[in-house]
């Protein structure tokens, strides 16, 4: 969406100089997007300039007062995965927002990802668990029809829901989406191998892939 800009990448190039107009938009609404229900793993390499106090690097949700549902990797003045599930839930929804305990080293790259089993909800840093919540069970919660607010766009490089738009500071490559939680060490190979992989056309990975490519003919 807008002008994003192609900046050296991870692997590559990537998208960098986020605005509140700039931005990378998955799937509008949300139920265009074949999103994971009962595990997830959303991964990335990003350079973060800010920490913002709310930032997203990849996320599909609404976090609107009470209202909490979906999930987001980004920053609540630190790296966090959030999400929202079955329970605990009080009718509205409760994202816990994961925070990683691990250093951070500003205008570098480093390899991000979070990971659900429908018991624990985990944040990876460099392929090394930084944290972990475990008072989540069920499946991911998601915006539906009769919420005050029933959708969510997926979107890459801000937090974005209907009363908030915060553009990502900094650069992200390599996002990769799937509807298993991943154990450590596949996080840690994943860190540790280069470009993307994948194996079916209508993957989001594959999409991701065919965004950049056409991003930067």
């Amino acid at each position: 969406m807008g002008n994003l800009k192609s900046v050296k990448g991870k692997f590559g190039m990537a998208f960098g100089k986020f605005s509140q107009s700039d931005f990378v938009l998955v799937a509008s609404p949300m139920k265009k997007a074949k999103l994971p229900v009962k595990d997830i793993t959303v991964e990335a390499w990003v350079i973060d300039e800010g920490l913002l106090e709310w930032g997203g690097y990849v996320g599909c949700f609404q976090d609107n007062g009470s209202f909490e549902k979906g999930w987001v990797l980004g920053t609540n003045n630190a790296i966090t995965f959030a999400v929202s599930t079955e329970k605990p839930n009080d009718g509205d929804g409760i994202l816990t927002y994961v925070v990683a305990n691990a250093k951070y080293n500003k205008g570098k790259w480093i390899h991000v990802a979070g990971t659900y089993d429908g018991k624990k909800i985990k944040i990876y840093i460099n392929g090394e668990l930084a944290g972990d919540n475990s008072s989540h069970t069920g499946d991911i919660n998601y915006p539906e029809e009769g919420d005050s607010a029933p959708d969510a766009e997926f979107i890459i490089g801000k937090y974005k829901d209907i009363n908030k738009n915060f553009p990502h500071q900094g650069s992200i490559d390599e996002v990769k989406l799937y509807e298993r939680a991943l154990s450590a060490a596949k996080n840690k190979k994943n860190m540790n191998s280069h470009g993307l992989a994948v194996n079916q056309a209508d993957k989001l990975g594959m999409m991701w892939g065919t965004i950049k490519r056409n991003r930067t003919r």
